[in-house]
């Protein structure tokens, strides 16, 4: 399972890999409820250069509720968080139930437009994980 960020133009200088990169933002632990009849929520738990902060926020769905989440966080310490502007989720043909979700998201920040790939057999993870990948990469 992991994560793998990628630029629609490699050569672009603001693009470097994650291993590169000095994480100033780590998301420490989150939990995403879903309940039937309830609106999925998180509570989710980052360090934020040595400060640890943590929210809670409903949505739409878990991911949506995730996002929230770290839409307060970053609102209170005045940092920006890139634009989702597309969402694709490819599970191979002939899987089965537990099959490995591929989770592509594109983002916007500032000028640069990048994508983001998660690999999870859960899909919410995938892309959860892609978000803590997109906060570690863009906030350096």
């Amino acid at each position: 399972m992991g994560i793998h960020a990628t630029s629609k133009n490699a050569d672009h200088p603001a693009f470097q890999c994650l291993s590169d990169i000095e994480q100033k933002v780590k998301v420490n632990s989150y939990v995403l409820t879903h309940a039937k009849g309830l609106q999925p929520n998180t509570v989710v738990s980052l360090d934020i250069k040595g400060e640890i902060f943590e929210e809670s926020a409903a949505g739409d769905g878990q991911f949506d509720a995730f996002m929230n989440a770290l839409k307060k966080l970053y609102q209170k310490k005045k940092m920006a968080l890139p634009e989702l502007t597309d969402y694709a989720v490819r599970i191979p043909p002939g899987s089965n139930s537990d099959a490995l979700c591929e989770t592509l998201i594109t983002w916007k920040n500032s000028d640069k437009e990048f994508i983001t790939r998660g690999l999870d057999s859960d899909q919410t993870v995938s892309a959860t994980q892609i978000r803590c990948s997109t906060i570690r990469t863009r906030n350096h």
